[in-house]
């Protein structure tokens, strides 16, 4: 299951792109968790164990993001992780990682809720030849519901994720063929944000050949079928079908930035017999291009801008142009420095055809003590959000402080 958090507006649009990625990264942690098996905590036969536990405090001034009547509060949240790698042979395993914790609200207590951390997975890493197969089961239950940009007016959002599926990777040497699929099961939890339950098929393919050396040009696929399960009180949705093509680039313009795009099409087909007359169809163009530079060993950052078209459940289109850019500093010894500044243009066709602009600069700061053992971070988070409908602006700060101890 793609781990990014999205809220009652789910975007099923660009799911097969984002199973691919999310397979990418999972199995780029699992890579990294294989490298540091010296570090485990626990071993149980051939398995072995790592385990941490943590806190965090969350200072929050908008609780419900509305652009009056706020509320504000403080937020505990304590939470543990376990990750378990069993190696079945020399080249394959079952990897377990898993991530749970609970949001104390001070004062609105009736906000309280558990959470899954994003990354909780079940995997098994399997490599015949050529050939590097990913079994996995994803879930996810999240609650930040200004990391959804559609959302407004909403407290108690949360929303639980789970994919279950197979990714695959072909590699050839100069061709690399990647390929999977994912049935993904979406269901909304917050009292106050009944949409309708979703299940999406979603099916991805790319093909990507080295031109030369740190370059590398290619043809993305992708599909999903959708469909809905209503429940008392939600949105009527549309099923229907989506599929997107288009070619990408990725290369190495110096020995310090690199830059990588794709550009395409996209497409989708609803079934308007049970919802009130609609569009039924939409095509249009999708890009992201993204260009990072590494200056030197104290600084370096990255520009990303694109734009994304996907379904709200409702069966609506939301159309988004997106930029971003985040830099890193490393001017004080073992200390990261990140900023942030992030743009985001919508349409949506609900709740009357909103269109809005969502403003977000951020600033962390994350350290390390006892000798990697003691992690700790301390973020600001800011969104300014601009609406053409009234009663849907907001302006929010969020600011974090977490630690986590790894045992």
């Amino acid at each position: 299951m793609a781990l990014a958090v999205f809220a009652s507006v789910a975007a099923w649009g660009q799911e097969a792109v984002r199973m691919s990625q999310a397979g990418d990264q999972a199995a780029e942690a699992r890579s990294e968790a294989a490298r540091r098996l010296g570090n485990e905590n626990l071993r149980l036969g051939l398995t072995r164990w790592s385990f941490s536990a943590g806190t965090g405090v969350e200072v929050n001034d908008n609780l419900r993001l509305t652009a009056t009547d706020t509320q504000q509060d403080v937020i505990l949240r304590p939470e543990v992780r376990a990750r378990m790698r069993w190696p079945v042979s020399e080249m394959n395993s079952l990897n377990l990682a898993l991530g749970a914790g609970y949001l104390f609200y001070l004062q609105h207590a009736d906000y309280s809720r558990p959470f899954i951390t994003p990354g909780t997975d079940v995997a098994f890493d399997l490599y015949v030849g050529d050939f590097r197969i990913d079994l996995h089961d994803r879930v996810s239950l999240s609650s930040a519901n200004y990391e959804d940009p559609n959302l407004t007016g909403k407290g108690d959002y949360q929303a639980l994720e789970n994919a279950l599926g197979v990714g695959a990777v072909w590699d050839l040497n100069k061709v690399v063929v990647k390929a999977g699929f994912d049935h993904l099961n979406y269901m909304s939890l917050g009292s106050s944000i009944r949409v309708p339950d979703r299940v999406t098929e979603s099916f991805y393919t790319s093909v990507g050949y080295s031109i030369k050396s740190d370059m590398v040009v290619g043809l993305d696929l992708g599909g999903a079928l959708v469909d809905y399960s209503p429940v008392t009180g939600s949105y009527a949705a549309a099923a229907g079908t989506q599929w997107n093509a288009g070619p990408f680039f990725e290369t190495r313009l110096s020995r310090h930035v690199r830059f990588r795009s794709k550009v395409g099409y996209t497409g989708f087909n609803l079934d308007t017999s049970s919802v009130p007359p609609r569009s039924d169809s939409f095509t249009g163009p999708y890009f992201q291009m993204e260009v990072t530079h590494a200056l030197n060993q104290y600084f370096d950052h990255g520009l990303s801008c694109g734009r994304n078209q996907y379904l709200a459940y409702s069966g609506t289109m939301v159309d988004t142009y997106y930029a971003r850019w985040q830099a890193n500093w490393k001017l004080i010894r073992e200390t990261r420095i990140s900023t942030s500044f992030s743009y985001l243009q919508g349409t949506a066709g609900f709740a009357g055809s909103e269109t809005y602009d969502r403003y977000g600069p951020g600033v962390s700061l994350s350290r390390d003590f006892l000798k990697n053992k003691l992690s700790s971070s301390l973020r600001w988070q800011y969104y300014w959000r601009e609406s053409d409908l009234a009663g849907r602006d907001y302006k929010v700060n969020i600011v974090s402080l977490n630690l986590m101890y790894n045992f």
